[in-house]
């Protein structure tokens, strides 16, 4: 990869996606998620919450998982959690 060259992924479905980028490389994920599910930034350690994303059966409760920007590295990387029978996805852009 290239800086400039779009990212982006989709898991198998009910599987948690953890994507870390190689050493040295900073992506934007500018949009991420899977329905019925969170949205996290991870060190493999610590899991905070970035966003929630609208459940499956259409109920307005969370964050709805709008236009998100989330810088991530090889430290500081991407997990989205298993969401039932649904696929989780990514997408972005390699800014270093």
């Amino acid at each position: 990869m290239a800086v400039g060259e779009v990212v982006n992924g989709i898991g198998a479905v009910a599987t948690q996606i953890n994507f870390q980028p190689a050493a040295n490389v900073e992506l934007c994920i500018t949009q991420c998620g899977a329905e019925d599910a969170w949205t996290r930034l991870t060190n493999g350690t610590l899991n905070p919450i970035v966003s929630f994303t609208i459940p499956a059966n259409g109920s307005n409760y969370g964050n709805k998982n709008g236009v998100q920007k989330i810088m991530i590295n090889n430290t500081n990387y991407l997990r989205i959690d298993a969401s039932g029978s649904y696929s989780g996805f990514y997408t972005g852009i390699q800014i270093k």
